[in-house]
C-alpha cells in the first residue's frame, strides 16, 4: 500500500536537495508467472515526476554496482563475465563495465530476438538455462 505521506514528505525532500537514487529503474522483472512489475521504478516514476529530478541509479546497471564489484573481487570488471536473464540489468551491467556479457534465455529476456538488437545491447554469447554454462567451466 502507498502512503501518500511519505511519499510527499519523500518529494519535498528532494525539492529540498535530496538526490533521487534508485537501486533499479526497470519496469519488471522475471517471476515464476510472468514479471514481476517493479514498485521501486513506481514510485521512483512518480517522484521524479512530481520533483523534476532525475533519477539515480546506484543498482544494476551503474558505475556505482560496477565500483562495488570491483572493490569486493579486487579485479577489473573488464576481467569478468556478467552473466543473466536480463538484458536491461544485467547485461547492461556488464556492457558498461567492458564484462564479457551471458544472457540466460530462461528469464524475462528469454524471448527477445537477440540477433535484432543494436550491437551495443547484444551479449557476447546466450544460453537457454544455467546448466549450459556448466560445459564452459
Amino acid at each position: 500500500m502507498v502512503d501518500f505521506e511519505e511519499l510527499e514528505r519523500a518529494a519535498r525532500a528532494i525539492l529540498g536537495g535530496a538526490r533521487l537514487l534508485t537501486g533499479s529503474f526497470v519496469p519488471a522483472y522475471a517471476g515464476a508467472n510472468g514479471p514481476i512489475f517493479s514498485r521501486g521504478a513506481m514510485l521512483t516514476a512518480a517522484l521524479a515526476k512530481a520533483t523534476g529530478a532525475r533519477p539515480v541509479v546506484v543498482g544494476k546497471p551503474s558505475r556505482a554496482a560496477l565500483r562495488t564489484i570491483e572493490q569486493q573481487l579486487g579485479a577489473g570488471t573488464q576481467e569478468l563475465a556478467v552473466i543473466g536473464d536480463d538484458l536491461d540489468l544485467d547485461v547492461a551491467l556488464g556492457r558498461l563495465g567492458g564484462s564479457r556479457t551471458i544472457l540466460v534465455r530462461s528469464g524475462i529476456s528469454g524471448g527477445v530476438q537477440v540477433e535484432q538488437l543494436p550491437a551495443r545491447r547484444r551479449p557476447d554469447a546466450v544460453v537457454d538455462g544455467i546448466a549450459d554454462l556448466l560445459e564452459w567451466l
